[in-house]
């Protein structure tokens, strides 16, 4: 956090003490509105670093979990699917006749 720290002091002329305080503000307020996946993402932003890699491994890793929960639904409504058309044909379909 120093160096958004140092670059407060130097930009808006504020103490070393200030500054802090309002990095610190600035820092906690995004931490309350992101998700905490991305807090230790805000952190190295504000060491001076970019937003990088372990945000973008979290967010597919996510997106890979989604989609296999996606295809295991998908499985599911299929099968459940066939069973209600077997019990709709069972119960609307042709009666089967007994004499044949």
């Amino acid at each position: 956090m120093e160096y958004l720290v140092n670059l407060v002091k130097e930009k808006a002329g504020l103490s070393e003490e200030q500054s802090k305080k309002a990095v610190d503000t600035i820092i906690n307020e995004l931490k309350a509105k992101f998700p905490g996946i991305l807090h230790h993402e805000l952190d190295k932003v504000a060491a001076g670093g970019n937003f990088g890699d372990a945000a973008r491994e979290k967010f597919e890793g996510l997106r890979d979990k989604a989609e296999e929960a996606a295809k295991k639904a998908g499985v599911k409504a299929e099968a459940f699917a066939g069973e209600l058309k077997e019990k709709f044909n069972e119960i609307f379909g042709p009666k089967k006749s007994d004499n044949k």
